[in-house]
């Protein structure tokens, strides 16, 4: 029996969106335009986040591509990225590519496209295309067979799509309790819920389209760093401390006057950013003065310390949607680049 699981994408056009309603009716997941080309973020945006997170469904986002070449793809592949702001999604982020009013060539529409992915997948989400199938099948717009290492999005409001899809918009007239009006309709012939890199389909002995997920190399890890007021503190003396300005400073913490700051108010005065293996090697070598091996992948039970240069062979690699850890024959060490070095045996 196929799998189908019910959802929804959203936009400003849905307006107020009662997402405990929405859930109840039966929807899983979620996926909420962010962006538009290189200047619209959707007015929604922030709203259907914070409140589809908090009924607990299984959120993406999408943006609608404008692009006709690889740079303009780059650009705004960049502008998706800054909205979205490291947020965590736990259902894949789509690039929306329905239209080629500038007459780019499928090739070059392509790349294009595949440019756009390639750069949003290296921040750690996992990217799916969306398209209509008269746009990049019937017309042939796309070259569709280089999009086969991604999840494919497709709409055709039909009863019958006609092409293999991952998920099939069916309908732009949905009526869903908690959205006034009409809504896009959603089926998912498989779980894409959590945070994966990339889907790679391959097909089993049984002719059947499975899914199976290649990680990016490198798992990127950003977290804020925070600062209490002490008495005698300015905005510049705090600004001064942390390498940063005070436009900075007043953007990042949304003060009406740089002026005026309290003591004990806490401030976000920047961030921390992680860098983590995320792939299996053969053997690491400590960098650090010590790392700790600990029993547990959820490194919480610790077993011995490791001095500066000592060498372990990996047997494997944990990526579970934390950050990823080195599995070793007495345990589990991190991943992380400033602490370990990993590499491959020449055989």
């Amino acid at each position: 029996m196929t799998t189908t699981i019910k959802g929804l994408d959203v936009s400003h056009y849905q307006d107020d969106i009662d997402f405990i309603k929405v859930k109840a009716d039966g929807y899983k997941f979620v996926i909420m335009k962010a962006t538009e080309g290189t200047y619209y973020k959707d007015v929604m945006f922030e709203t259907n986040y914070r409140k589809a997170m908090a009924a607990g469904m299984q959120v993406g986002a999408y943006h609608y591509g404008k692009f006709s070449t690889v740079a303009e793809a780059k650009a705004e592949a960049k502008y998706f990225l800054s909205v979205l702001g490291g947020r965590k999604m736990t259902y894949p982020v789509a690039l929306d590519l329905e239209e080629n009013k500038k007459g780019a060539s499928p090739a070059v529409l392509t790349d294009a496209a595949i440019a756009f992915m390639e750069m949003v997948e290296a921040q750690g989400y996992a990217v799916m295309l969306y398209t209509y199938k008269s746009f990049s099948y019937d017309q042939k717009r796309l070259i569709m067979s280089k999009f086969k290492p991604y999840i494919l999005w497709m709409a055709r409001y039909n009863s019958y799509l006609g092409v293999d899809t991952d998920l099939w918009q069916h309908s732009s007239t949905g009526k869903v309790s908690g959205i006034k009006g009409n809504v896009d309709l959603n089926v998912a012939y498989k779980d894409f819920s959590g945070v994966y890199p990339r889907a790679v389909k391959a097909v089993s002995e049984t002719g059947v389209s499975q899914v199976s997920h290649i990680v990016p190399t490198t798992y990127v890890s950003k977290s804020k760093v925070k600062y209490t007021v002490k008495a005698g503190d300015t905005l510049t003396k705090i600004a001064n401390k942390y390498k940063t300005t005070v436009s900075k400073l007043v953007k990042l913490n949304k003060l009406k006057d740089k002026d005026i700051i309290s003591v004990g108010q806490t401030l976000t005065v920047g961030e921390t950013v992680k860098k983590f293996y995320n792939k299996k090697f053969d053997r690491l070598v400590v960098l650090n003065d010590k790392i700790t091996l600990y029993k547990d992948k959820e490194l919480t039970k610790k077993v011995k310390t490791y001095k500066k240069g000592t060498k372990l062979t990996i047997t494997g690699i944990v990526h579970d949607g934390k950050v990823p850890r080195f599995k070793t024959a007495k345990g589990y060490v991190t991943a992380n680049k400033e602490y370990v070095k990993a590499y491959t045996v020449k055989k």
